[in-house]
């Protein structure tokens, strides 16, 4: 759900490129007529007894799709279990694009090389085919590929193309396959049990992979293999020397017969853990304190049992919601693996539609139990060592997909009393987000879950409607003795912009029913910045609340198709215009959020007084585009340290894999001089409290 706030109170103004912000410590005041005109006074009193919670700058990753994990992955080959019939895109999708399938190109605004799914092709379809095992050879999934040659003279085998290689890094590939002879029919010389007729069997037969560049059409690595009847892994690496671009890679033989191939991995050798390099770098960077996995509407029809153990005996699964192929090779202990690279709490959403209450308590033994459990004795065989627990557990998602409010509640009872029973110490959260009239709703399922449950999900921004929420639940916990909370797991800002665009094809707002229109579509809005300035103002809203709201998760991490905090094309990960504001809120300071007084045409420009460890920080968000012209009033003893700022030239700024749009600047302030709050800005002012004399 998206929470919308339209304002229709300005009319189309020219860009005005003059940057101006009037900082102060007491009353200090320029006037400059083309400002806004706005006074703040700062007071040195609480407006929560509760310390902000650093949660509510969390993140969202959901498996099968928008291209968010396989971007975020190190593996750079599409569908290498080789499986065909791929179920395309389902309506879920399009609708979600607001886009057609003739529209889903390169001339998309959010498209990059990350979006691309180039699959296998024969490489000379004219004297080949191919075909799958049917109960036998079926090591990775149920069954294996099977590609024929009709003759010894003509080339036989599969190309995938587009895949993007570095000058001296140096890649890993694997290949697990062999020539195939049929049910049954098969030789080794290391095993017993094979009759001496198979000896013609124990024959090698020659395949070669080659690598080549599509620009230069020259061979940047190719060895060839020796296959035999029995399949088995092959493993190299190499290294382009002179090479940076786009490649193929091809499994070819010139030999008459039939090749079998189970799977095959191209990996750079220095990913972390399975995860890219450059992936891990830009999540440290931005600092998510929580991400939440794996999903969203994916985690109804996940089996996580089917996600681990050794990757290459996973069985890919098709997104049943969004369609396209999910491989199972990034799972609870690769997700886990991440949080714990970056530095950040995990949240798993838990499959209730489809799933079960034993499975659910599995997954609970199986991330949270001890070493000499069951499911602890089954982590170590999967070579996993846990070195903290999940705390924090999603009840499914947009429950009213099944369910009424109150049969929903009944089930979050059953599920959550068997997750207690492996571990008292996680944390339950319920959706109040997905009935109609919710609100209404909320009394009664609390009545039914309320014992079970620590917190509430929303998936509304509007102060209003949170306050609503946090009435209803002070009520209850005041006769329950409870502290139950409100949380927003996956939340999107508001997709209007502030004031209208310079650009007259660019709508100022956002229309949910209009397909096929890049300008309006859900993605070309948050690619830019004036959606980055939105979700810093939600943001301050949500500090606003103080500790009584304790977790929100953007929407989303990665790709999805420009609704992200970084974007992973395969030539490079580099961040969003959002993903710079969630850097910028990076291990805030703000403890208590201030009462403050604001006067003047404030409609545009959000602002939140905040007590600091070591003085106080107004936090402020200007999104239209004139400079504001502020007097700012403090508290006595508090002196005024520095400035930062994030900016832009205009509302459509953007980033880039080679350069971005958004700036950032510090400014120190050792005495009292005017300094300049610009236009499309996300501001932090930090004041040091001093000593009395």
């Amino acid at each position: 759900m998206i929470n919308k706030h339209l304002t229709n109170h300005f009319l189309k103004r020219k860009f005005n490129l003059i940057y101006v912000i009037f900082l102060l410590s007491t009353g200090f005041h320029i006037n400059l007529s083309a400002q806004q005109p706005i006074k703040i006074q700062v007071f040195e009193e609480r407006t929560s007894s509760i310390p902000i919670s650093k949660f509510i700058t969390g993140n969202f990753i959901e498996s099968g799709i928008g291209r968010q994990v396989d971007g975020m992955w190190s593996e750079m080959l599409y569908n290498r279990s080789f499986q065909e019939n791929i179920t395309p895109f389902k309506t879920t999708v399009w609708e979600a694009l607001q886009l057609d399938k003739e529209h889903y190109n390169k001339n998309a605004p959010f498209w990059h090389s990350g979006y691309e799914e180039n699959d296998w092709e024969l490489v000379n379809p004219g004297n080949s085919g191919k075909k799958r095992t049917h109960g036998e050879e079926s090591f990775i999934g149920f069954n294996s590929l099977i590609i024929s040659n009709e003759t010894d003279e003509s080339l036989s085998g599969i190309k995938q193309k587009g895949i993007y290689v570095e000058q001296g890094r140096t890649y890993r590939f694997s290949l697990f396959g062999g020539y195939y002879t049929g049910w049954g029919l098969k030789s080794s010389p290391s095993l017993d049990g094979y009759p001496a007729i198979y000896q013609e069997l124990l024959k090698t037969k020659k395949v070669t992979v080659c690598f080549v560049g599509e620009d230069t059409k020259d061979t940047i690595f190719a060895k060839t293999l020796d296959f035999a009847s029995t399949q088995q892994q092959f493993d190299m690496e190499f290294a382009p020397k002179e090479y940076t671009g786009r490649t193929t890679v091809e499994i070819s033989f010139q030999w008459k017969g039939d090749l079998v191939l189970s799977w095959c991995s191209l990996i750079p050798a220095d990913n972390m853990n399975g995860w890219r390099k450059e992936t891990v770098e830009a999540l440290r960077e931005i600092g998510p304190p929580i991400i939440r996995f794996p999903g969203g509407c994916f985690a109804s029809f996940h089996r996580w049992q089917d996600a681990v153990g050794p990757r290459n005996q996973r069985t890919p699964q098709v997104s049943y919601f969004w369609g396209d192929l999910e491989p199972n090779d990034v799972g609870i202990d690769e997700f886990l693996s991440l949080c714990g690279m970056i530095g950040c709490q995990p949240q798993i959403t838990i499959n209730m539609m489809t799933g079960n209450p034993f499975d659910a308590a599995g997954l609970v033994a199986y991330c949270n139990g001890p070493d000499e459990s069951l499911m602890g004795r089954l982590r170590k065989e999967n070579g996993v060592q846990r070195t903290g627990k999940v705390t924090y557990w999603e009840m499914d998602n947009e429950n009213g997909r099944k369910w009424s409010a109150l049969q929903y509640a009944r089930e979050v009872n059953r599920f959550a009393k068997a997750m207690r029973e492996v571990d008292l110490g996680i944390k339950i959260m319920m959706d109040d987000y997905s009935f109609p009239y919710e609100l209404e709703w909320l009394p009664q399922m609390l009545e039914i879950a309320g014992k079970q449950v620590d917190f509430v999900i929303t998936r509304e921004i509007s102060l209003e409607h949170i306050r609503k929420i946090l009435h209803i639940l002070d009520d209850y916990n005041r006769k329950n003795n409870t502290n139950i909370q409100p949380v927003n797991t996956e939340w999107f800002a508001d997709l209007d912009a502030a004031e209208p665009f310079t650009d007259p094809n660019v709508p100022m707002h956002h229309d949910w029913t209009a397909r096929n229109i890049y300008e309006q579509a859900l993605n070309y809005r948050q690619i830019h910045w004036f959606y980055a300035l939105n979700s810093a103002k939600t943001i301050l809203d949500f500090m606003s609340l103080g500790g009584s709201f304790h977790l929100a998760n953007f929407n989303n991490c990665a790709n999805t198709w420009g609704g992200n905090i970084i974007e992973c094309s395969k030539e490079g990960v580099w961040k969003s215009p959002a993903g710079e504001v969630f850097k910028f809120y990076k291990n805030f300071t703000d403890n208590y959020p201030l009462r403050s007084e604001v006067k003047g045409d404030n409609e545009l420009v959000k602002v939140l007084a905040c007590e600091a460890n070591t003085g106080i920080v107004v936090n402020i968000v200007n999104r239209g585009d004139r400079g504001v012209d502020l007097k700012l009033a403090m508290p006595a003893n508090y002196k005024l340290d520095c400035i930062e700022t994030l900016y832009a030239p205009n509302k459509l700024s953007r980033t880039y894999l080679d350069h971005s749009e958004i700036r950032y600047e510090k400014k120190e302030i050792k005495t009292s001089p005017s300094t300049n709050i610009k236009p499309l800005s996300v501001n932090r002012i930090v004041f040091s409290k001093t000593s009395l004399k």
